[in-house]
């Protein structure tokens, strides 16, 4: 595509371009900087009338606004649109962290489903505001530079009209088209499903179902009439998950790219087990329901020790939740040093136990796993890790520790609390503070981040999205960036 550069400066007066980031058959993309914002940008240029529009110039202003309208943190953002003469301009948040064609290589399988969680939240969104992307596959999928996906190049999207929309032309890329789109058939959201499900095959896998350097027919056919191999080493469930979305008829896919992602969370969760969006490294924005998914059930995890017989009748019972096998919450105070009645609370959530001394020696008697807890009589200051040092320094006041079991434990002055399994885990807590309702905020160093343990145990992110930095004013806290928070406050209304 030949591109006059006077045209774009002159469409685009308040910009400076900048050099080319890509292209593809539907246009250019350009790297730009508004210069009123000092923002940098992404700039996609198209040319009007092609093949992904079916040639009819006035749905682009249409397209442009409902792609605008598609607010969603794994879908790229819409700044502007403008139309000048012969091209179409979109301007888009410009993404800095490459994309998933680069990453792929070596992506664990936790990754990859990861990954899937991410597209299949981003089509849900878009379906439901009447679009279908029908060009998903690795390059369109980019990295920002705080690692979170996102779906980009709707260029040749299609605006849904009814319940399905028919193809006019065969548009697309060959190695992710379904079959009807080769067809020119009826397309529906089950269209973009195919193509995710030819990417999880692929990251899962290590190579597509049909091999691309085929002759474009032989290829094609491959997509009409061959029933994909199950994909070697990758467990049962999650094969079944991506073979379901493969199927050859639109019908027998999942019924929806949100029905996709529950499927595909619970199926990693039963085989990859707890923390393994955690370990997968991708950075992930779902919605409750899927997140919850993404939680091994209680079925499939191995039932709690039998709770001892209780020393102290002032201290609550061990109270059964209803997600998790362990306590929710459990709150034993004690005079003095707690010691042995923690013991046995700590005991009744998850078989570890809490040591207390007058010399404020803590530690938790069976946690291979634990983050930044202090360290026992038997260990000199010297063989401390640092966090641990930090927290004696605070007089261990109180201390985190995530117990193998994924169980939370703090203590804080003489008040022992254990909380449900944490996702993610703790890296470095450093400090506490507790509201009038019961609240625990945290401020966890290693992970740049403040969190929240309710009164239900259940714990969440108030601030900061993970990744270190200085950034976010005026916007949602858990979109800011953080640098190595060491302090929280809770102040009078909470």
């Amino acid at each position: 595509m030949i591109v006059n550069e006077a045209q774009l400066s002159a469409a685009l007066p308040g910009y400076d371009l900048g050099a080319k980031l890509g292209a593809g058959a539907f246009g250019l993309v350009l790297a730009g900087r508004h210069r009123g914002l000092n923002r940098q940008v992404a700039i996609k240029i198209l040319a009007a009338g092609h093949d992904g529009h079916d040639g009819a110039d006035a749905g682009f202003a249409a397209e442009a606004q409902l792609l605008a309208a598609i607010d969603h943190p794994h879908v790229v953002r819409v700044y502007d649109y403008v139309e000048n003469d012969d091209l179409c301009l979109i301007v888009m948040e410009l993404l800095g962290g490459g994309t998933l064609t680069r990453r792929r290589a070596g992506m664990s399988a936790e990754a990859a489903c990861a990954v899937g969680l991410a597209v299949a939240a981003a089509l849900s969104c878009a379906h439901s505001q009447g679009v279908l992307h029908r060009d998903i596959k690795t390059d369109n999928m980019l990295f920002d530079t705080a690692g979170l996906l996102k779906v980009t190049d709707f260029g040749i999207a299609k605006i849904l009209t009814g319940s399905a929309a028919t193809a006019s032309a065969i548009i697309g890329t060959p190695m992710y088209m379904a079959p009807e789109q080769i067809t020119a058939g009826r397309l529906g959201p089950a269209t973009d499903l195919y193509a995710l499900g030819i990417v999880l095959y692929q990251l899962l896998a290590g190579a597509p179902p049909f091999d691309p350097k085929l002759p474009l027919r032989a290829l094609w056919q491959h997509h009409l009439d061959t029933i994909p191999a199950r994909p070697a080493g990758v467990p049962a469930p999650v094969a079944d998950v991506v073979l379901q979305a493969l199927a050859k008829t639109p019908a027998d896919r999942q019924p929806s790219a949100q029905a996709l992602a529950l499927d595909l969370a619970r199926a990693a969760a039963g085989v990859y087990g707890q923390g393994w969006i955690f370990r997968s490294g991708i950075v992930l924005r779902l919605d409750d329901d899927v997140r919850v998914a993404t939680e091994p059930s209680a079925r499939s995890m191995p039932a709690p020790p039998a709770a001892p017989e209780q020393t102290r009748p002032d201290l609550p019972p061990p109270v059964a939740s209803g997600r998790s096998l362990f306590v929710t919450p459990l709150v034993a105070r004690a005079e003095g040093a707690q010691g042995a009645d923690a013991g046995h609370q700590a005991a009744a959530s998850g078989g570890a136990t809490v040591d207390s001394e007058a010399g404020g020696h803590d530690r938790l008697g069976t946690s291979p796993g634990r983050i930044g807890a202090p360290p026992s009589p038997r260990r000199s200051p010297a063989q401390v890790p640092a966090p641990a040092r930090r927290l004696t320094r605070r007089r261990r006041r109180w201390w985190f520790a995530t117990l193998a079991t994924g169980v939370l434990a703090a203590v804080i002055g003489t008040v022992v609390v254990f909380t449900t399994r944490a996702e993610p885990p703790l890296v470095d807590p450093v400090d506490v503070a507790v509201d009038k309702a019961g609240n625990i905020y945290i401020a966890d160093y290693g992970d740049n981040r403040i969190r929240k343990v309710d009164t239900a145990g259940r714990i969440s992110t108030v601030a900061g999205t993970g990744t270190r930095g200085f950034s976010g004013d005026g916007g949602p806290a858990t979109d800011a960036q953080l640098g190595l928070p060491d302090g929280v406050a809770v102040d009078a209304v909470g």
